[in-house]
């Protein structure tokens, strides 16, 4: 079964997205100015979800709590919605 999405899913790594930090620190000059991210769709692609788990346990390991309780919690919430047929397939 082929969805709308299909097509985003099979493109290749590229410039498709522009991402900055909401506490300025990418700006000009700032920590993370040049810093090369990866950004994920957690809501259609199911590859995305897997990769979002094992970050989280990752985290977890490192003693960063909160954010694989919050990561894990949101690829899990997003599965149980694609596999129920729930408004984000």
């Amino acid at each position: 079964m082929t969805n709308h999405h299909d097509g985003c899913l099979a493109e290749g790594f590229g410039d498709k997205f522009e991402v900055r930090r909401t506490d300025g620190q990418s700006d000009p000059g700032g920590r993370h100015d040049g810093c090369v991210y990866f950004t994920l769709d957690l809501t259609h692609d199911p590859i995305a979800r897997e990769v979002a788990l094992e970050y989280a346990m990752k985290a977890a390991v490192q003693g960063r709590t909160r954010l694989a309780l919050e990561l894990a919690g949101k690829a899990r919430e997003l599965a149980e919605e694609a596999a129920t047929g729930g408004t984000r397939q």
